[in-house]
C-alpha cells in the first residue's frame, strides 16, 4: 500500500532559516547536518529529518517545498546524486518525485548495493580524517561543562542513547570522533567505552571519560552497568519535560526518576516518546 505523507505546513521565515542552517553546501551535494532518523540500525544511515512545531518531516521534502513552492503530496522525493548514492543530500537539483514503486526500485538499485559492501559495524569503520570541518561539526553538538563532568551530546541520539554525527554523507559514533579529535588516532577495531564517574552515560563525549576496549571488554562493561532503564509512564514523561523547563539538569531529573541521564536527554529532545 503506498505511503501517505502528512501535508507539510506553511513554512515561516524562521523555519526556512533553521532549515538552511542544517545544510552544508558543496559544489555537488548539499549534505544535511541536522537530525537523522533510524541511526544505530545495521547497515543504515539515518534519513535527514526536520522538525516543524514539534513534528518531524523528511528534510528532502522540505527542500522540495522551498525550491518548487508545492507540497509533493503522496509522491516520494527521491535522489539522483551524480557519482554517488548520498541519502543525506537535500540539493533540490538532485531531487525528483517518484511513485512508491519507482522509489522502492530506485532504493534497491542505488542505495542497497552500497550498504551491503560497507562494513556492518559502526565501531570498526575507518574514521574520516581529522579536518577543520570534522572538528567544527563535532563541537556544534557538545554541551561542555567542567573537565570532570559529563559533556552531553546535543545532536542525534540512537534508541540506546549512543550519540551520532553526520559527516560526509555518513553517520558516525560521536564518541569515536571525540577520540579521534583528542587523541589524533583512529580506535580501529577497538570500542570506545565510558567510565563516567557519576554512572553510565552513553551520550557523554568528554574524552576524560572515554577509554578503548576489546569487544569482550565492551560486552562485560555493558553487563556490569546493566544498561536498562525502568519503564516510565506517560505522566512521568510529561513531568520530566516540565522539570527541565523549570531549570532542572538532566542528572538531577535522572536521579529523581532512577533512570540514566541519556534517557532524560532523549525524552526532553523528543528523540524517544515523541508522541507524548
Amino acid at each position: 500500500m503506498p505511503h501517505k505523507y502528512t501535508p507539510i505546513p506553511a513554512l515561516s521565515a524562521t523555519d526556512r532559516e533553521r532549515f538552511w542552517a542544517c545544510v552544508h553546501k558543496t559544489e555537488a551535494c548539499w549534505n544535511w547536518v541536522g537530525g537523522l532518523s533510524g541511526t544505530g540500525k545495521k547497515n543504515q544511515t539515518g534519513r535527514p529529518m526536520f522538525k516543524i512545531k514539534g513534528k518531524a518531516f523528511v528534510a528532502a521534502r522540505i527542500s522540495w517545498v522551498i525550491a518548487k513552492g508545492e507540497d509533493p503530496g503522496n509522491f516520494h522525493v527521491s535522489r539522483r546524486c551524480p557519482g554517488e548514492n548520498n541519502i543525506l543530500c537535500v540539493n533540490p537539483d538532485h531531487l525528483y518525485l517518484a511513485t512508491h514503486k519507482e522509489a522502492t526500485r530506485g532504493y534497491f538499485t542505488r542505495y542497497k548495493p552500497k550498504a551491503e559492501k560497507s562494513p556492518s559495524k559502526l565501531w570498526c569503520r575507518e574514521l574520516p580524517s581529522k579536518s577543520d570541518y570534522v572538528i567544527e561539526r563535532f563541537w556544534q553538538f557538545v554541551d561542555v561543562c567542567g573537565p570532570n563532568d559529563c559533556w552531553l551530546w546535543t545532536g542525534t541520539l540512537a534508541n540506546d542513547g549512543r550519540p551520532h554525527i553526520g559527516l560526509g554523507g555518513e553517520s558516525w559514533l560521536a564518541t569515536r570522533i571525540s577520540w579521534l579529535i583528542h587523541h589524533d588516532n583512529d580506535p580501529g577495531n577497538l570500542h570506545v567505552l565510558h567510565n563516567c564517574p557519576e554512572g553510565d552515560n552513553p551520550s557523554c563525549v568528554n574524552p576524560a571519560h572515554l577509554w578503548l576496549g576489546t569487544h569482550v571488554e565492551n560486552m562485560a562493561d555493558a553487563a556490569r552497568k546493566g544498561r536498562k532503564n525502568r519503564k516510565l509512564s506517560n505522566e512521568q514523561i510529561k513531568q520530566i519535560r516540565e522539570l527541565h523547563d523549570l531549570g532542572m539538569s538532566y542528572k538531577e531529573i535522572a536521579a529523581q526518576f532512577a533512570v540514566s541521564a541519556s534517557l532524560v536527554c532523549m525524552i526532553i529532545n523528543r528523540t524517544t516518546r515523541c508522541h507524548i
